[in-house]
């Protein structure tokens, strides 16, 4: 009787760890809804620079800098002011104590409504797919 107690312990507790080990915490994001200020990327910015994920900056493709969703997610960013809408590929970041939560290419501000390179705006961000 002792036996298959210990046993079913032995058994019980790998099956824990296999469990356990099967989580996917690369999938995992500090943030799923934020709102707060964007500012949009000057091409001063970027003028052949590559970003932090490896790639060329291009003003005209919807991409953006977050300080830490997962890079290649996208999220949803709505203009609070006029309710313009837009999604963008996070390729990029910004510094942790930045006081915008965002900042976006040319094509992603003009889509929300911006017109300038000195404009922002408050928005709201929700993630809508994570890599």
């Amino acid at each position: 009787m002792n036996l298959k107690k210990i046993l079913f312990t032995i058994l019980l507790f790998v099956y824990a760890m296999f469990i356990l080990g099967c989580s996917d915490s690369k999938n995992e994001s500090p943030v799923s809804y934020e709102s707060g200020t964007l500012v949009v990327y000057k091409d001063t910015d970027h003028k052949t620079k590559y970003t932090a994920g490896n790639e060329l900056y291009d003003r005209s493709k919807f991409t953006a800098a977050h300080r830490s969703i997962t890079l290649g997610s996208r999220v949803t960013l709505t203009n609070l002011r006029n309710g313009k809408r837009t999604t963008v590929e996070i390729n990029d970041r910004i510094d942790k104590d930045s006081d915008y939560i965002i900042k976006v290419s040319k094509a992603a501000a003009q889509e929300l409504g911006l017109m300038f390179e000195t404009d922002t705006a408050e928005v709201s961000l929700s993630i809508t797919s994570l890599l």
